[in-house]
């Protein structure tokens, strides 16, 4: 594209002298000029070569001039060129120290890269981080304070800044004043959710973490399902520690069960069948001397779901009716026959009922299927009652060396003293 308009540039000029040309030779023409007692005589020709030269000088002139007064914008357009170059440079390596773990020379080298940099907002915002790193809570707090002047509209990310910071430095309470006010005005916002649940956690208030776990399942991106189920049953759990130690707390006469069985009631759907929580709640019930009802929880819910926490707990459950009791877990061996914790439950219900004999064969089994110092433990004490004290030695042996995990060592026949 250039080429042909140099050649049509070229061309122009050629035709044009051409032209000129052959009307100079033609007629060089005359111009007189006579001014007071000043004659100017030449032909048209150079007349008008000076005319086209003083316009060129003219227009040198304005250009020279306005070269002349345009100096300070370009010095200035250089120099903020060379400030951003700086900045950047600056930026890049306090980014790098940050990464590296630098903190002290990242925070330098991003402080002074902040005042020329594009998005200042970024520097305020990894050296609040890099002061948080060094314990210095208040620069932090100065620095944050700085981005979100450097750059209003960036209100939510320095506010999750912020509250990141204040719960990395124990500050729960601030840092869920932070995150109250950030969900005011980002209500959907994962990140505000996500770290409103850790700050709920962190200062203990189970209520409102129960509360906000519908709106967390709502918004699918937040945790995964499975992390989700365990951050509502440890709210939960709480809760119902929480209103058992209420119950504990009441004086005798007007002690009631009502603070925890409310919670029970205000417990999800979807959790009524969840063993984990029905162990809690059971727990507490046989704590407070609700062991009636704490152990037909027990029964119905093993009847619906099996559950080896559940199993060992109701084995641990003393109800009105211990043969029945009894009855009830010797039905579950037709389906689990083989499992370590029903036939310990199924032991301690045998000495609910004095049968020593069914006790022992009970414990005896679950030892062979899992060796657990539960079983061996409840092996010793009956030896010991029933008088074999040497056999109740050997349990008790068993049980502390299976507990401290010590080494397969030789040792002399005769291991435990006789008395």
């Amino acid at each position: 594209m250039n080429l042909k308009r140099t050649f049509l540039i070229l061309l122009v000029v050629l035709v044009g002298s051409t032209f000129v040309g052959s009307l100079m030779m033609k007629d060089t023409g005359y111009i007189r000029i006579s001014y007071m007692n000043y004659l100017i005589e030449t032909s048209l020709w150079f007349a008008l070569f000076l005319f086209i030269v003083f316009l060129i000088a003219l227009w040198l002139l304005g250009y020279i001039v306005r070269k002349t007064f345009d100096t300070p914008a370009v010095v200035n357009q250089w120099a903020r060129k060379k400030g951003r170059q700086s900045a950047h440079e600056k930026t890049e390596k306090g980014m790098l120290e940050y990464v590296e773990g630098n903190w002290g020379k990242a925070q330098r080298h991003l402080l002074r890269g902040a005042n020329r940099s594009e998005y200042p907002v970024i520097n305020y915002l990894t050296a609040a981080r890099a002061a948080s790193e060094q314990g210095d809570i208040e620069e932090t707090e100065l620095l944050l304070d700085k981005a979100q002047e450097s750059t209003p509209q960036a209100k939510l990310a320095v506010g999750l800044t912020r509250a990141r910071l204040e719960i990395a430095n124990d500050q729960f309470e601030k840092g869920l004043v932070t995150l109250k006010k950030l969900k005011e005005d980002s209500p959907d916002h994962p990140s505000v959710l996500k770290l409103l649940c850790t700050a709920y956690e962190k200062v203990g208030d189970w209520q409102a973490l129960a509360g906000l776990i519908p709106e967390l399942r709502r918004r699918k991106r937040v945790f995964p399902l499975n992390e989700l189920l365990e951050k509502e049953k440890l709210a939960w759990v709480n809760l119902f520690q929480k209103a058992a130690e209420e119950v504990a707390g009441t004086p005798g006469d007007t002690k009631t069960l009502e603070p925890l069985t409310a919670v029970w009631d205000r417990l999800p759907g979807s959790l009524t069948n969840n063993s984990d929580i029905i162990v809690a709640y059971a727990r507490h019930l046989s704590l407070l001397g609700a062991m009636d009802k704490a152990e037909t929880l027990v029964r119905k819910a093993l009847g619906q779901n099996w559950s080896d926490a559940l199993v060992e707990l109701y084995g641990r459950l003393s109800g009105n009716n211990a043969q029945e009791q009894l009855k009830a877990a010797e039905k579950w061996l037709l389906a689990h026959p083989d499992n370590a914790q029903l036939l310990l439950a199924l032991g301690r219900l045998s000495l609910r009922v004095h049968d020593w004999d069914k006790a022992r064969n009970y414990f005896e089994s679950s030892l062979k299927v899992e060796r657990n110092l539960e079983a061996l433990g409840e092996l010793c004490r009956l030896y010991i009652h029933l008088g074999n004290q040497e056999k109740g030695n050997h349990y008790l042996v068993s049980g502390v060396v299976a507990q401290l995990a010590l080494p397969d060592l030789p040792m002399p026949v005769k291991s435990i003293p006789q008395g």
